[in-house]
């Protein structure tokens, strides 16, 4: 591997990072840029690099879901059911107010990275 290659993979890490920090803060692309003192266009054009190394080592995995597979936690039992649900591409998750943040927080993000 030669140094170019190198700096640039660094780089991309780097990058990938903060498209990453920007995602996860909350707030908008301008304003996340500005604060961090990052121009939207350098922002972009990493973002997109990083889209397009995702693409080129992205493996596909599934996780097998039997058909009409439902979990009812106690809470969404006693309550009549989820307080939200999202819809996707022909699935639906349910989220009742016993979901942790942290797990919400993480199904998002997948839903997100899909």
């Amino acid at each position: 591997m030669d140094t170019q290659l190198i700096a640039h993979t660094i780089r991309l890490k780097q990058m990938t990072e903060m498209v990453q920090q920007c995602r996860n803060s909350g707030l908008t692309c301008r304003e996340w840029c500005k604060q961090n003192h990052v121009s939207e266009h350098v922002y972009f054009y990493w973002q997109r690099k990083a889209r397009e190394a995702l693409c080129e080592n992205k493996t596909v995995e599934f996780a097998e879901i039997p058909a009409g597979h439902q979990d009812i936690c106690s809470n969404c039992a006693q309550t009549g059911g989820p307080e939200i649900t999202i819809k996707i591409n022909g699935a639906a998750i349910e989220v009742c107010s016993s979901a942790s943040a942290s797990t919400l927080r993480m199904v998002l993000q997948e839903l997100r990275n899909a």
